[in-house]
C-alpha cells in the first residue's frame, strides 16, 4: 500500500518541483543612448558656440532618438572633475563653455533644462559621471583654480596622459559620494551612471602609485589587487 501510495504521488511531487515563481516583467524595455560631453565627442559640437546653437543641438539628438524610439538619454554630466551643472564641488566643464570655471553665455541651468526637455519627450535622463578621472590630459593649465587638481593635490596620481583620483583615500571616495548627492538632491533625474568606476587600465612600463595608501589602509592579509 505504501508503496502504491508513493507511486501514485510521484507526479504530483514532480509537478509542484517544476512550478517557479513567475518573474516580474516589465512593461517597457530600456532603450538607452550616451551622450558623450568629454572633448565634445556628441555635444555641444563646439564648446564655444552660443548657448542657444548649443540648445539647438541637444534638442536635434533628443528628437533623433526620439523618432527611433529611445526612452533613455545618458548624458555626461562630469568628464574629469568638472561639472555641467552649477556646482559647488566642481568647475564649470571647458567642454561646455570653453573655459573651465566660466559659464560663459548660460543664462540658465543647462542641466535642468536638458532634463526638463528630456522628460518632454518622455524619455528618461540619467546623469553619467566619471568618478575618477580627475584630468583628460596633462594640460593642468587649462583647469580651473578651484579644480580638486588644485585644492586636493595629495588626492592626485598621474598615470599615463591623466591624472586619477587615487580611490584609496577615504576622503576622495566621500568626496565623490558628494558629488553625486548634490545632482541627485537637485535635480530630477532618472538615474545616475558610474563610468569608469575602476582603476586604469595598465600601461606597460608604468605604475599606478597608490602603494603608501596601500600600507595605510590595506589589511595585513589583502594583496595590492585584492585591496584595490
Amino acid at each position: 500500500m505504501g508503496r502504491f501510495l508513493l507511486l501514485l504521488l510521484l507526479p504530483v511531487f514532480i509537478a509542484c518541483s517544476s512550478l517557479k515563481t513567475p518573474v516580474p516583467q516589465t512593461e517597457e524595455e530600456f532603450r538607452g543612448v550616451w551622450v558623450a560631453t568629454v572633448a565634445n565627442i556628441d555635444w555641444p559640437e563646439h564648446p564655444a558656440d552660443p548657448w542657444h546653437k548649443k540648445q539647438d543641438d541637444f534638442l536635434k539628438i533628443l528628437n533623433f532618438y526620439n523618432k527611433l524610439r529611445f526612452n533613455a538619454v545618458l548624458v555626461q554630466v562630469r568628464t574629469a572633475g568638472d561639472a555641467l551643472y552649477p556646482s559647488k564641488l566642481a568647475p564649470w566643464s571647458r567642454y561646455l563653455t570653453a573655459k573651465e570655471g566660466d559659464a560663459g553665455d548660460l543664462q540658465q541651468d543647462p542641466l535642468k533644462w536638458m532634463i526638463d526637455e528630456a522628460h518632454k519627450r518622455g524619455i528618461e535622463f540619467h546623469a553619467w559621471f566619471n568618478p575618477y578621472r580627475a584630468t583628460f590630459d596633462m594640460q593642468t593649465e587649462l583647469l580651473d583654480p578651484g579644480h580638486d587638481f588644485y585644492q586636493y593635490p595629495e588626492w592626485m596620481v598621474p598615470y599615463g596622459t591623466k591624472y586619477y583620483y587615487n580611490p584609496g583615500i577615504p576622503e576622495v571616495r566621500e568626496h565623490l559620494v558628494n558629488v553625486v548627492r548634490e545632482v541627485v538632491a537637485r535635480y530630477n533625474i532618472d538615474g545616475f551612471h558610474f563610468d569608469d568606476y575602476f582603476y586604469p587600465y595598465s600601461i606597460q612600463g608604468e605604475v599606478f602609485q597608490d602603494s603608501t595608501t596601500y600600507l595605510s589602509y590595506g589589511q595585513p592579509d589583502q594583496s595590492l589587487e585584492d585591496w584595490r
